[in-house]
C-alpha cells in the first residue's frame, strides 16, 4: 500500500486525500492550524469544482449550506441600489451547477468525507526539512519527529512551506497584483438585508454577505502598495484607506477587532516553471494560485487534486504522474491567471469613469440574453473527468 503525506488541510489537500484514499492509498494530512478552521470568506463553486464534487459524492452535502441572499446589489454612497443581479438568473446561466458558500463549509464537507475514508489528519504540525531520496521521501517535523513516505504533496497555500523547502523563497515565484484584501465576520447591520451588497469607490471596494439574522461576512478589497499585510497593522491600513469612504464602511471598520478577522493579505499569483521535484509535488495555491479575483480557486484546487490522483493511479512511476498532471493543467492555469489580472479593475476600479463603465458592462453580461455566455466565460475549459 502506497503511503503519502499531504501538507495542508485546505480544499486542494483534502480533496486529494479523499481521492487517493478512495484508491486504497494510506493517506496522512498535516495542518499547521491547531484545529479544523471555522473562519473564512464566501466562495463560489461551479464548473470543474462542481463536477468533481459530484464525482466525490459530496455535492448533496454542499447543497445543504444555504444563505439568505437572493441577489447581488450594487449600491451607491447612500446605500441605494442602482443595479441588481438575481441569483436565480445566475444559477440558470450555470445550468443550476452553481452555489456560493463559506470556505469553512467546504472544508467541513471534505473533512467529513476524509474521515469516512480513514484519512489521518494531524493538526498543529508542519515540515521543517524534506529529503527526496531514491524510492521515497524522508521528512522532518517541527516537533523533532521524522518519517518516510512514498511521496509528499505540498497543498499548503500561497505561502507554502513545502515550496520554500523544495524550491526556495516565495518572492521568486510570486506576482504581486497591487491589491490588499481583508475578510471578517461581524454583527449584521440593518442596511444589509437579504442581498449581497457591493459598494465601490475609486481604488477600494467592500462586499457584505448576509450569513444569518445576526451575522454578516465582509470583504474589503483595495489598492495597496505594501507587499504583505501583517496582523498588527491591517486595521490601521483599512482605517487609513477607507478614512473618507461613504455608506457604512467606516462604521463597520471602527468595530473591527483581531478576534473576528478571518483573512488578511495582499493578492498574489504563484507562477512556477515546475510544480514538482523528484517525489515531491505541489498543488493548489502552492504552485498555481489564481488569486481571489478569479473567483474559482476552490474549484480549480479540487480539479488539480482530482487529476493528480488519477495520474498517480495510472502511472507506476511517480515522476511520470507528476509530469502528466502538470502538462494537462499548466496552460489552462496560465490562461485563468491572465483572465484574473484583466478582471482586477472590475473589483477595484481605479477611477470614476472606469467604475461607471464596469457597471454597464456588468449589467449587460448578467442580462437574460447574455448570462449563459457570461457563465461559460467564467467556467472556462471544462475538463473531461
Amino acid at each position: 500500500m502506497k503511503r503519502v503525506l499531504i501538507s495542508g488541510a485546505g480544499v486542494a489537500g483534502l480533496t486529494l486525500a479523499c481521492c487517493l484514499a478512495d484508491f486504497g492509498w494510506r493517506v496522512e494530512v498535516i495542518e499547521k492550524a491547531r484545529e479544523e478552521r471555522s473562519t473564512g470568506y464566501m466562495i463560489t463553486l461551479f464548473g470543474n469544482g462542481w463536477k468533481i464534487a459530484e464525482k466525490m459524492k459530496i455535492i448533496d452535502s454542499i447543497r445543504k449550506y444555504c444563505y439568505p441572499a437572493q441577489d447581488f446589489q450594487y449600491v451607491n454612497g447612500l446605500g441605494k441600489s442602482f443595479f441588481v443581479v438575481n441569483l436565480d438568473l445566475v444559477r440558470k446561466g450555470f445550468e443550476q451547477e452553481y452555489t456560493y458558500l463559506r470556505r469553512p463549509d467546504l472544508w467541513h464537507v471534505l473533512f467529513e468525507r476524509s474521515k469516512e475514508l480513514s484519512v489521518y489528519v494531524k493538526h498543529n504540525a508542519q515540515l521543517v526539512k524534506i529529503n527526496d531520496m531514491t524510492g521515497g521521501v524522508q521528512v522532518f517535523f517541527q516537533n523533532g519527529e521524522t518519517d518516510s513516505y512514498d511521496l509528499v504533496i505540498g497543498a499548503d497555500g500561497v505561502h507554502s512551506g513545502v515550496r520554500k523547502l523544495l524550491f526556495g523563497d516565495e518572492h521568486q515565484f510570486s506576482r504581486y497584483l497591487g491589491y490588499g484584501i481583508v475578510a471578517f465576520q461581524t454583527t449584521r447591520r440593518e442596511e444589509i438585508d437579504d442581498s449581497v451588497k457591493i459598494y465601490q469607490e475609486s481604488g477600494r471596494s467592500a462586499v457584505y454577505y448576509p450569513v444569518s439574522e445576526k451575522v454578516m461576512d465582509c470583504v474589503f478589497l483595495f489598492s495597496c502598495n505594501a507587499d504583505r499585510i501583517y496582523k498588527e497593522n491591517y486595521k490601521a491600513i483599512l482605517l487609513e484607506t477607507y478614512a473618507d469612504s461613504e455608506w457604512i464602511n467606516q462604521a463597520v471598520l471602527q468595530n473591527l477587532s483581531n478576534q473576528n478577522v478571518d483573512f488578511f493579505d495582499v493578492l498574489k499569483q504563484i507562477e512556477m516553471p515546475r510544480w514538482s521535484r523528484g517525489r515531491v509535488c505541489l498543488i493548489g495555491d502552492a504552485c498555481a494560485c489564481l488569486s481571489p479575483l478569479a473567483g474559482q480557486g476552490a474549484s480549480m484546487g479540487m480539479l488539480e487534486a482530482y487529476i493528480l490522483s488519477n495520474e498517480l493511479k495510472r502511472n507506476a512511476l511517480v515522476e511520470k504522474a507528476f509530469e502528466r498532471y502538470e502538462s494537462l493543467l499548466k496552460m489552462d492555469i496560465i490562461r485563468r491567471q491572465t483572465q484574473a489580472r484583466r478582471l482586477a479593475g472590475r473589483f477595484v476600479p481605479e477611477s470614476t469613469r472606469e467604475m461607471i463603465w464596469n457597471r454597464w458592462v456588468t449589467r449587460l453580461q448578467f442580462s437574460p440574453l447574455l448570462v449563459h455566455r457570461t457563465a461559460n466565460f467564467f467556467k472556462g475549459k471544462i475538463f473531461q473527468i
